[in-house]
């Protein structure tokens, strides 16, 4: 009994050929560098595996085979090469492997692994027990391999360091050719000519069967000048030999076709399970394989209707809190433009969410261009640093981090939202990683895919737990804040607007202890929570806020007169606090007469009027923060100063993403006055906002002053005072308000909103920024 010995026995390839040795009865080790499910099935099977490599893993095999990413240096095989002992690599194994059977090998750039998985389910489904190796686990097969006693060895031909030329099929099949792994063909005319020597191997009197509309086979039937195969054609062109027509998506989220056979007239209905339009072409080919070694049609299309798909290959990975996981191993600009295309059909009214780990640094820069145009399908796009596989970071410092400059460079409108987070899982880094950013705006309807042939994929299962968590985290608060926390809870009367939609919870904290137990529990669940106080400068979403919104009402006030200072509770009005302290005759707060914000929003975007702001008055800021190290966090109080805080116009350090701080209370440095004065000075600044600023329900101003100018004058300049969208006016007596005049909607006033700043940039070139504060997903 032969023992074979694999190194690198994990691998896609490897692992297969070793599960058909098993099968056969041969004795299998094998040695690798990670455990994995793949290895755990092989030891189920009999194979003995050993994570790591060593030297003695040799001792008693007869044969060893290499992975292609095994290193000339691997103690194995320098082991090996010192005992003369043969070390092969897959290409040159793989003859051996299917020398007593019919092999039918599925060559292509892409969908290879879908159409291999299609035909041996088909094949094994109407009893012809075949052998196969696939390039993924098939999940009607459960596996991706299999030593079966019929006559036909499906293989997937890889052509990556060229494996198909091990190949000798008698049934040859070309899905596609398009130019990739630039690591080992430098050009498409070296790949062209790898594809040309495959074909050269089919056996006399074979069959090559080929996706006749795709352009790569075009240019290699022309230099295929073999007498003694027979070619044949597929694809969507009716002068084809088979081909396909009546496309149309199914109930099943599939593809629904017509299957022609033009050498028999015979033709077919068929309804496939799985999604995108390229699964149309690959179950043609399959049912022309079919047609060619005379299998009933009726049979292969039956069989090929329970097909479910491959793992990694468009899988739905599961669906939590209304949010769709799905894995596809998508990493060649048009196998992700084709994931994306088939999400889109399926999911047309859903946010799309893409994560990007893009494969190898030689296919990133060599594709680059064709990357930038491989999105457009999704809505939010997460590029992750490039996975070098067998590859080194390059010396010029070239990174993922230039495609997305060169992304948002992009003028092209709709192109999604995209962002560079090169951590996958550091949660150390807060919501700069890519799991605790997408727990954090993942919202119920929401699709994502992550794209990878890396690892990226492993960030599913655990944002399917975070969320199993959230969920219990939400029963978790209303069991602990009993009636206290309200459930889909409308928010347009606690804003000055007047408008949005509702809250998933709301709480309304009275006190600042309650205030502390509510954020620290929402803290210690991850709970995604917002907090308002007065609804002033702030517009909810007609689709409301997802999580917790926390009504911040803690509102104690306590004027120390010998020092004349006040210490205030974030959620006390700053129009009530002006009047209290000049009741007492202290001067500071005369320009809040009339603001309806509150202490802890003021000190937050550094509120102020008439040449004042909160910057000038505050002495310290009492601060709820969370510090997140790792898995774990610290919450705990903390006092900032106006220089810590690092106060700028209408900003400050705490409105940075990624600041976990809630503003609990500030002290504040009054000035003694004559209570006469003060007064009067207040009636003055009420006055003038009375008559420049306009009655009725709106969310103050909009827009920041850019420097040196006014947003109001920019926008009235710009002929847009006295606009209207819907219910919702630029008010004319000040073109910086927005003025609900009954019935506005959320979505008309960003309507206005981007009217507005594309109106004033085009006649000014001022960018103008948003004072108010968007809630909910925009």
């Amino acid at each position: 009994m032969k023992h074979i010995h694999f190194i690198g026995i994990g691998g896609t390839g490897l692992s297969a050929i070793a599960m058909v040795l098993l099968e056969r009865g041969f004795i299998v080790s094998g040695s690798d560098q990670y455990p994995s499910d793949r290895l755990q099935r092989l030891q189920e099977k009999g194979a003995k595996v050993i994570i790591g490599h060593d030297e003695k893993n040799i001792i008693g095999v007869d044969l060893i085979v290499r992975s292609s990413a095994v290193p000339d240096d691997n103690p194995e095989v320098q082991a090996a090469l010192r005992e003369g002992m043969p070390v092969l690599k897959r290409v040159n194994y793989l003859s051996q492997l299917i020398a007593d059977q019919r092999p039918i090998a599925v060559a292509g750039t892409h969908g290879k692994t879908t159409t291999t998985a299609m035909l041996a389910w088909v094949l094994s489904s109407l009893g012809f027990d075949p052998s196969y190796v696939i390039g993924g686990d098939s999940k009607n097969l459960r596996k991706n391999a299999h030593a079966g006693n019929g006559d036909y060895f499906v293989i997937e031909a890889d052509e990556y360091d060229r494996m198909f030329h091990g190949l000798n099929p008698f049934l040859a099949v070309i899905t596609n050719i398009e130019h990739d792994h630039p690591d080992c063909y430098e050009t498409k005319e070296e790949l062209l000519e790898a594809f040309w020597i495959f074909v050269d191997q089919i056996l006399p009197n074979g069959i090559l069967l080929v996706c006749g509309e795709d352009q790569g086979v075009q240019d290699l039937l022309g230099a295929v000048t073999r007498e003694d195969i027979r070619k044949y054609t597929y694809g969507k062109n009716s002068e084809f030999d088979f081909y396909v027509s009546d496309m149309e998506i199914n109930q099943n989220s599939g593809f629904s076709f017509q299957f022609h056979d033009n050498l028999s007239s015979r033709e077919k209905s068929v309804d496939l399970m799985i999604p995108g339009e390229q699964n149309v072409l690959n179950a043609c080919a399959v049912l022309a394989i079919t047609a060619l070694l005379d299998i009933s049609l009726q049979d292969a299309a039956k069989a090929l209707q329970q097909y479910t798909g491959t793992q990694r290959r468009f899988e739905i990975a599961g669906v939590m809190n209304g949010i769709t996981f799905i894995d596809d191993y998508a990493h060649h600009p048009t196998e992700i433009r084709a994931t994306l295309a088939a999400a889109r059909s399926i999911y047309d009214n859903h946010r799309i969410w893409a994560v990007w780990q893009p494969h190898t640094y030689s296919r990133t820069r060599m594709f680059f261009d064709q990357f930038l145009a491989s999105f457009s399908d999704a809505d939010f796009l997460l590029i992750t640093d490039i996975y070098a596989a067998r590859e080194s970071v390059p010396e010029d410092g070239f990174s993922s981090k230039d495609l997305v400059e060169a992304l948002k460079a992009q003028d092209d409108i709709g192109y999604p939202d995209t962002r560079y987070i090169p951590d996958i899982s550091d949660l150390s880094k807060g919501f700069q990683s890519v799991i605790a950013l997408l727990i954090k705006e993942l919202k119920p309807n929401d699709v994502l895919l992550v794209l990878s042939a890396g690892d990226a994929n492993n960030i599913i299962p655990d944002l399917i737990s975070s969320f199993q968590r959230k969920q219990t985290s939400f029963d978790g608060l209303i069991e602990k804040f009993g009636r206290d926390v309200k459930k889909d809870f409308p928010l347009a009367a606690y804003t000055s607007a007047r408008m949005g939609g509702n809250a998933d919870y709301f709480y309304q904290a009275e006190s600042m202890e309650s205030l502390i137990e509510i954020v620290s529990f929402a803290w210690m669940h991850r709970i995604p929570f917002v907090i308002i106080g007065a609804g002033s400068n702030i517009l909810i979403n007609d689709k409301g806020v997802r999580g917790l919104v926390i009504h911040n009402r803690a509102n104690h006030i306590q004027l120390d007169e010998e020092s004349a200072t006040v210490w205030a509770e974030s959620g006390v009005n700053l129009g009530v606090l002006a009047r209290k302290v000049s009741e007492k005759g202290f001067s500071g707060f005369e320009w809040a007469a009339g603001i309806p914000g509150t202490v802890g929003g003021a000190v937050v975007g550094n509120a102020g009027a008439h040449g004042s702001d909160i910057a000038s008055m505050l002495i310290v800021a009492e601060i709820l923060h969370l510090d997140i190290k790792g898995f774990d966090f610290i919450i705990d109080r903390k006092k900032f100063s106006g220089k810590e805080l690092e106060f700028s116009y209408r900003s400050s350090i705490l409105k940075k993403p990624d600041n976990y701080s809630i503003i609990l209370a500030a002290q504040f440095q009054l000035v003694v006055s004559e209570k006469i004065l003060i007064q009067e000075k207040m009636r003055t600044f009420r006055q003038y906002r009375q008559e420049t600023q306009p009655p009725g329900a709106s969310m103050g101003s909009m827009f920041k002053n850019p420097p040196n100018g006014f947003a109001g004058q920019l926008i009235e300049q710009s002929g847009l005072k006295g606009a209207r969208i819907g219910d919702v006016q630029i008010s004319p007596i000040h073109a910086n308000f927005m003025v609900n005049l009954g019935e506005a909607k959320p979505s008309d006033v960003y309507a206005l909103i981007q009217k507005v700043q594309k109106t004033v940039f085009e006649e000014s070139g001022v960018q103008l920024e948003l004072e108010i504060e968007l809630l909910g997903e925009w």
